[in-house]
């Protein structure tokens, strides 16, 4: 509904100099048959040409904005539309006025209807109206080398019913100030039009009486997230409690912690994943004993939103688990154990802390290990007294932990080992590439080696797990703000973990911040080197995801053995070091737009852990340490190697080069113009359970579904059986080759893992976990041929809630308990 439609006022075309030169007997002589006068020849025009404002076909060039303005105000009705009288085929941009491929559209049917008239006369009509009248009156511009038009959005006049008539159709009731013959102007409605006053038949619309009556307030909307400078989101907060603005858009900063005194109304744009966000965030209103809150959501299309659209009080009034801590937890409590060992080792050698050169490729870990088992005094007091104190850690005291390591670190020794066998990888690819005379390979291979041994150490030793990452987001990555002369805005913090980042702040991904939207456009590059490359493959026997440093070194698969050679490998880089905006050229009116990341990959490469558990002939399971798994964006890009500029690719190519003129960030023109393609990605560290489960049948295309829908039963079940967080555990499924069946993995969703899937290595725990997953798949929830959140679904894995089905989870679960017990 517009103001039109509530009877208040229109944009007309002003065709005051066309009809000045049309005399009634000119209409007669054209159109006298038809019973059309010059009025209603004018009001015909009116509504056929109606066609350039819903198009939209306006030329704004002459309008009194700025290109930055119009840009922002107007960019969502795109300027590049045109109307062509007679399109002989389908065109970009470009509509047409008669109809392309059927007999009639909407404006021949109303010429048809006001007319009595049979199509073919309805469009000599329309002829006369569109080119002897408009295009000749100079109404309609054209295109400057095609009969395309447009109309200046100058031509418009507004009008309002004080001054012109309104009329009401008998049967569809919409208004219109457009009368000929008294047929309603709208398609396909054979109504008939009687005049009224809009303020009598409209007295009781609430909407209407809204904008004649209302006090005209400016509205003032503002955002508050953790991107904005704390000083800048502190005075935004004031103003909204001093009621300077109106409207707050807010994050997850609001969800906690914050108190605007006497705020009565909350919208949430999406419903939250979880009752317990849901009650964080309307608990913002309706703080004070004198008002009352009014909490409205909306809901999206997605399968989440749809859920509780549908069931709203599970929502609000859903249940809310208390947090679960487990403070002697045994992963943890050595990560910290090691920090302290290494930093009191490292203030006594200090030339092993510079980088990892001497630590892992010199002497750095033995000497490491003589000093641990020299057993420091001042250590074991730190240790006893400071960092875990009390009786209840006493199996960790004068160093016991270190003795029941077998005085080595297999986490520490696991890091130098990796670090090794890179190099190593690297050094292979070198000497075949200086034997085949590719000195620039070879060089690159020379520069991953020196990068190698200069790796900061205390990032080293937290990648691996050596020590804690304390359970944040350590792989922090920044999107840097440059305006168009090529200058930095430190105003804001756009920071991400880079397993969001590589998705959020990708190459042409769109951010809105504090009103103003930016554009990814270069990923930042090491100084004086290049990215290493890390090529990959998905084997064709075991489907299984191979990564390596090199084309060079791509033998076989990891996994099964199957040769590799004559599969094309693609390559990723970790963009560890962020991302730059560029020029934006669309409005914040417009939705941002984004790439999106793909499934997560098992790479495997940990510690294989002691424990090997077999529970009857129903379930094998393996454990490891530090395992790494793989996040891909799922589309490709071309970027520069000099400047880092990056454009995301559209559709399928096979072209591994381009060439495309373009502006670094300083926006000056940079000197190379060829572009390679790419993938972004990015790995992590965690601890993984296997389960071998052969029942867990792949030989057809159903199995898969029912793996699935059983893996997300059992995570549920570990959730409530163990009482961990179920956002601290994920999981995916992997064929097994020899069982012809499918793996699940279970891993911890924290940065190094924290031991979680380490306690599933009692039979005990896995049978809880199992009986819960039943309790949690056996209510009668849903229909049993599908799933919903009370059993299977989440808001995370809404990609495969159409797979999911809690029969299939309750059957195989019901059968494990049957062969266990």
């Amino acid at each position: 509904m517009t103001v039109k439609d509530w009877g208040l006022y229109y944009f007309d075309l002003d065709l005051s100099d066309i009809f000045s030169q049309v005399s009634e007997d000119d209409v007669a002589a054209e159109f006298g048959q038809y019973h059309i006068t010059k009025k209603d020849l004018e009001n015909i025009m009116q509504v056929v040409l109606g066609i350039f404002k819903t198009t939209p076909a306006i030329d704004y060039v002459k309008s009194s904005l700025s290109p930055e303005e119009k840009r922002e105000s107007l960019d969502y009705r795109r300027f590049g539309n045109y109307i062509m009288y007679e399109c002989p085929r389908a065109l970009n941009n470009v509509r047409s006025f008669l109809p392309v491929k059927s007999k009639d559209n909407m404006v021949v049917r109303y010429v048809q209807k006001v007319c009595e008239c049979d199509e073919g006369i309805a469009k000599e009509i329309l002829y006369v109206i569109f080119n002897n009248l408009a295009v000749e009156g100079g109404i309609l511009k054209n295109h400057n080398s095609k009969e395309w038009y447009q109309i200046n959005v100058s031509k418009y006049i507004v009008k309002n019913y004080k001054t012109s008539p309104y009329y009401i159709c008998s049967k569809c009731k919409r208004l219109t100030p457009y009368n000929v013959h008294g047929k309603c102007v709208h398609d396909k409605c054979d109504g008939e039009l009687r005049e009224i006053n809009p303020d009598e038949i409209l007295a009781s619309n609430y909407y209407r009486n809204q904008y004649k009556n209302k006090k005209i307030e400016s509205i003032v909307i503002k955002e508050h997230t953790a991107q904005l400078e704390r000083k800048i989101a502190k005075q935004y907060q004031q103003n909204f409690k001093n009621k300077k603005i109106n409207i707050l858009s807010c994050s997850t900063t609001f969800e906690m912690g914050i108190d605007i005194g006497n705020l009565e109304t909350v919208f949430l744009r999406n419903v939250p994943p979880l009752p317990a966000n849901y009650v964080q965030r309307a608990g913002r209103a309706g703080r004070r004993k004198d008002s009352a809150a009014y909490i409205l959501t909306y809901c999206g299309t997605s399968s989440h939103d749809y859920t509780y659209f549908c069931e709203p009080e599970k929502m609000i009034s859903g249940v809310i688990k208390p947090p679960y801590f487990n403070v002697v937890n045994h992963k943890i409590i050595l990560r910290h154990l090691m920090a302290a060992c290494l930093g009191f080792f490292f203030r006594k050698h200090p030339n092993y802390f510079k980088n990892i050169d001497e630590f892992v490729f010199g002497e750095g870990i033995e000497c490491f290990n003589e000093f641990i088992s020299s057993r420091p005094s001042d250590l074991n007091r730190y240790i006893n007294e400071r960092v875990l104190p009390g009786q209840q850690y006493a199996e960790y005291h004068n160093f016991k932990w270190f003795d029941d390591m077998g005085g080595n670190d297999e986490k520490l020794q696991h890091f130098a080992d990796a670090i090794k066998e890179t190099v190593d990888e690297y050094k292979k690819a070198q000497e075949e590439a200086l034997r085949e005379e590719n000195y620039k390979e070879a060089d690159y291979y020379k520069t991953q080696i020196e990068k190698l041994h200069k790796l900061d150490m205390i990032s080293s030793l937290s990648k691996y797990s050596v020590i804690p990452k304390y359970g944040f987001p350590v792989d922090l990555v920044e999107l840097q703000i440059y305006n168009q002369k090529g200058k930095i805005d430190t105003k804001y913090d756009l920071s991400r973990d880079l397993k969001i980042a590589i998705s959020e702040y990708a190459p042409d991904s769109e951010i809105i911040v504090d009103k103003k939207k930016y554009t990814s456009k270069y990923i930042t590059l090491p100084k004086g080197e290049q990215f290493p490359k890390h090529y990959f493959c998905v084997c064709p026997n075991c489907k299984k995801v191979n990564v390596f440093v090199s084309e060079r070194t791509i033998d076989e698969c990891k996994y099964c053995g199957q040769s590799l050679k004559a599969e094309k490998a693609e390559f990723y880089i970790e963009p560890i070091y962020g991302f730059k905006t560029g020029d934006t050229k669309e409005s914040t009116r417009m939705k941002p737009k984004r790439s999106y990341s793909g499934e997560i990959s098992y790479i495997g490469g940990g510690i294989k852990d002691d424990v090997h558990i077999h529970i009857g002939d129903a379930i094998e399971i393996e454990t490891s340490t530090n395992d790494e798994l793989l996040i891909m964006n799922k589309s490709a890009f071309y970027m520069c190697p000099e400047c880092g500029y990056s454009e995301i690719i559209k559709g399928n190519t096979t072209s591994m080069i381009t060439s495309r003129k373009h502006k670094n960030y300083r926006q000056f023109d940079c000197s190379c113009e060829e572009l390679e393609q790419i993938k972004l990605g990015h790995r992590f560290q965690t601890d993984v359970a296997r389960f071998k489960i052969p029942s867990l049948s792949s030989s057809t295309a159903w199995d898969y579904a029912a793996a699935l829908s059983f893996m997300y039963a059992f995570l549920e079940g570990i959730s409530n059986a163990l009482e961990v967080d179920r956002n601290d555990i994920d999981g995916i499924i992997e064929p097994n080759l020899d069982l012809h069946s499918y793996d699940v993995l279970i891993y911890d969703n924290v940065p190094g893992g924290a031991g979680h899937v380490k306690r599933l290595t009692s039979k005990d725990a896995v049978i809880d976990s199992l009986k819960a997953a039943h309790d949690k798949v056996s209510q009668p929830c849903c229909d049993e041929n599908t799933s919903c959140y009370n059993c299977l679904r989440n808001y995370y894995n809404q990609a495969y809630h159409s797979k999911l089905q809690r029969k299939y989870a309750r059957n195989i679960i019901e059968g494990l308990i049957r062969e266990i017990q």
